[in-house]
């Protein structure tokens, strides 16, 4: 399961083609449906970036109910959004982000 109009169901469908599993792939429409549905075990598994998954499960009445696991499935480039006007911060983010680049943290260039 993952939710519509997201990368996480075109990247499972690839998988499941490679790899012959023969998943039942079902899209919700909204994240906290999809966590409903694998707190109430109508499905196995919910597939989404692991931030968004770590906060919608501390979020949770019983957090510790839900396990995070599994590999990345995919890469997708991510960006930063700030106010126009925002000249001093908007150096900072690039100075750092050249900085994580050149070390390597972001991954090969």
């Amino acid at each position: 399961m993952s939710t519509r109009n997201t990368t996480p169901p075109v990247a499972l469908h690839r998988v499941d083609l490679e790899r012959c599993l023969k998943l039942d792939i079902f899209k919700a429409d909204r994240y906290e449906r999809a966590v409903e549905l694998v707190e109430s075990a109508k499905v196995q598994a919910f597939a989404m970036d692991d931030v968004l998954l770590y906060g919608m499960a501390t979020g949770r009445a019983d957090p510790k109910a839900l396990k995070l696991v599994g590999w990345f499935f995919t890469t997708e480039p991510l960006a930063i959004m700030l106010p126009k006007d925002e000249s001093a911060f908007t150096k900072i983010i690039d100075d750092e982000m050249r900085r994580l680049e050149g070390g390597g943290a972001l991954g090969p260039a």
